[in-house]
């Protein structure tokens, strides 16, 4: 997975520790006992010329995450909890951990649409040091939460999501704002 990214808005460029880039590599496995899901996997989040100084000091912005996740299906509802450990964050700011909590239930079908109501909220707890408490905006920990609306029609969803959290961004205050997020998936045979 890929995407453009600023974390400093006009610092981009060689030698100033931003990033423009995050390239997402990812595995894992989901298996099944019964009417629980399992979801274990790992993620490696890269930055491709991203290091070596300027705003965001001299660590380097790549880093690894461990995922742990359960969720269950009962009729319409769907329940899930996920974990994820990193050893060294963001920028070198340490051991972090983060805790999240879902759940959806899908509604009756209106028209071609079969629709999905779903929140997600969830905690992350960094480790105490300088760099966490730039990447975290002096404090180390805070809490982000979304809702939403997924309408599906055979092989695509639409996706209406609201999201926020309690951090505001030291370096970027823009990259915290409450946001609504449209995504539309389609899955192929």
């Amino acid at each position: 997975w890929g995407s453009r990214v600023d974390f400093i808005p006009g610092s981009g460029g060689p030698g100033s520790g931003d990033a423009t880039i995050e390239v997402d590599i990812y595995a894992g496995i989901k298996p099944t006992l019964g009417m629980l899901t399992f979801d274990l996997g790992v993620i490696y989040y890269a930055y491709p010329g991203s290091r070596n100084g300027g705003p965001l000091g001299t660590s380097d912005l790549d880093y690894v995450e461990l995922k742990a996740g359960v969720s269950a299906a009962i009729d319409k509802l769907s329940l899930g909890v996920t974990g994820f450990y990193s050893p060294d964050y963001f920028a070198g700011s340490g051991d972090t951990w983060t805790v999240e909590g879902s759940a959806a239930y899908t509604l009756p079908q209106v028209w071609i649409f079969t629709p999905t109501v779903s929140a997600l909220v969830g905690a992350t707890f960094g480790d105490d040091n300088p760099a966490s408490a730039f990447v975290f905006n002096f404090g180390d920990d805070y809490v982000y939460w979304n809702a939403g609306l997924a309408l599906a029609v055979d092989k695509f969803t639409f996706d209406f999501r609201y999201w926020d959290t309690d951090n505001d961004s030291y370096f970027n205050p823009d990259l915290t704002d409450e946001r609504f997020v449209f995504t539309a998936k389609v899955a192929l045979p």
